[in-house]
């Protein structure tokens, strides 16, 4: 078979015991391990993975079957983060007063005062005799119209005169006939829609959870997905929140060259050293369209 044929799952399986094992070499210290999990013994659990992409735990030093593929992981989480710091305390009695301080010397003397404010003004005095009468002056100009009189009250009324004789009754003419019925009117536009509600406000971050145990908690995920034709493009498949992907793979590539690598986005960025990834991305050469089907191997907690 040529390296453009179809490829088994889960290709990277083997890079990912290689992976393990070299995280296990290089571990931080934790606390003391819980033996009691199936498979696990001095914090590491032990297990045997099969080509067609099942795990199972296994007790240490039990031999896989044949076709799998060894595995190990340390069995307990990294420490969480530092809590914050604590409310200030309450504040200390007050001490005791200090005693009086000595005299101080005597000042020098200061400079002289400012000028005082003017004296009240004196009564005012009599009034004096009247003027000489002034000539006569021009004659002013003609005032405007007065405002008309008030209309004069009604006339009495006249007397009334008497009704005349009531007219004979005329003949009920015939029924017209009934009209035909209306077009019934057509239906309004349906109104526009309503605007879109704005998004509401990002909830607090949640508290960290206890470490736990990563056995049991393994879990493979799929996505069926087509390549552009001709020409290179990448497809990735996706953990859940709060799932890192370490492991992954593709099947069903006829004729289609290409590469997988863990990606810390949708988009396939590759991960970087020391980076947790979500996604695993399967990047190809491909001359047709046919689906192909993608894997991710995902756990609950970062591998220690």
């Amino acid at each position: 078979m040529t390296p453009r044929r179809t490829r088994n799952v889960l290709t990277s399986v083997a890079l990912l015991a290689t992976t393990s094992a070299g995280l296990l070499a290089s571990a931080p210290a934790f606390a003391a391990p819980d033996d009691s999990v199936p498979g696990q013994r001095n914090g590491v659990v032990t297990g045997c993975f099969s080509k067609d992409g099942v795990l199972r735990v296994v007790p240490a030093g039990r031999a896989c079957k044949a076709g799998e593929t060894p595995i190990a992981w340390n069995g307990r989480g990294a420490t969480g983060p530092q809590g914050p710091a604590g409310e200030n305390g309450l504040a200390g009695p007050a001490g005791a007063t200090g005693a009086t301080g000595a005299t101080g010397a005597t000042g020098a003397t200061g400079p002289t005062g400012p000028t005082g404010a003017a004296g009240l003004d004196g009564l005012v005095g009599p009034a004096g005799a009247n003027g000489v009468t002034g000539p006569t002056g021009p004659t002013g100009p003609i005032g405007l119209p007065g405002t008309p009189g008030l209309p004069g009250l009604p006339g009495t009324p006249g007397i009334a005169g008497t009704n005349g004789a009531t007219g004979a009754t005329g003949a009920t003419g015939p029924t017209g006939p009934t009209g035909p019925q209306g077009i019934a009117g057509t239906d309004g536009a349906t109104g526009p829609a309503g605007a879109a509600g704005a998004t509401g406000p990002t909830g607090p971050t949640g508290a960290t959870g206890p470490a736990g145990s990563l056995a049991g908690s393994i879990t493979v995920r799929t996505a069926s997905v087509t390549y552009d034709v001709p020409g290179p493009s990448t497809r990735t498949v996706a953990c859940n929140l709060g799932e890192v992907a370490i492991g992954g793979g593709y099947k069903g590539m006829s004729d289609i060259t290409g590469d997988t690598y863990p990606a810390t986005d949708s988009a396939g960025t590759p991960a970087t050293d020391g980076s947790t990834a979500r996604y695993w991305a399967a990047a190809a050469y491909a001359q047709n369209s046919n689906p192909v089907t993608l894997y991710v191997i995902c756990a609950t907690a970062p591998v220690a």
